[in-house]
């Protein structure tokens, strides 16, 4: 019977965690498209100022969540964008500040300007991390 339990809890953390981000990432890539990205920005940050946490975040709800993005990511018929991805993670850990959303630039193989958006929690990229992550810091999103 504890089985069950676990793996009905782990299907319905699971569900959670793709209906939330399913409904997060829609919302930014309209807001995006909508709205300039100065407004953007404002609105955004005013929800994450406004929307209250109703529970505690851990690692293991946020692995979830990551895993939640990038497979949402490869099977929405939309294209689902590294600042897209940042921005919907961030959402959800809005009210932990140790959390950083950064963007960076760099130089591509064809010497053409390329950015990059991730989330970092103390060093360790937690989403957008790339097998040639050489991307220069240039921007430390802040929500307040």
């Amino acid at each position: 019977m504890l089985q069950l339990y676990k793996k009905l809890k782990t299907f319905y953390n699971k569900l959670y965690a793709y209906t939330y981000m399913f409904v997060v990432i829609c919302s930014i890539k309209i807001a995006i498209k909508i709205f300039p990205f100065r407004t953007f920005k404002s609105v955004y940050s005013s929800f994450i100022k406004l929307i209250p946490v109703l529970s505690k975040r851990d690692n293991k709800k946020t692995q979830i969540m990551v895993m939640a993005i990038q497979r949402l990511q490869a099977n929405l018929p939309f294209q689902v964008l590294c600042l897209i991805q940042a921005l919907a993670l961030k959402f959800y850990l809005r009210k932990e500040n140790d959390y950083l959303l950064k963007v960076g630039v760099k130089k591509d193989e064809r010497n053409k300007f390329a950015a990059h958006a991730w989330i970092e929690h103390n060093g360790t990229t937690i989403i957008g991390d790339m097998p040639d992550f050489n991307f220069r810091e240039l921007w430390l999103w802040k929500t307040d």
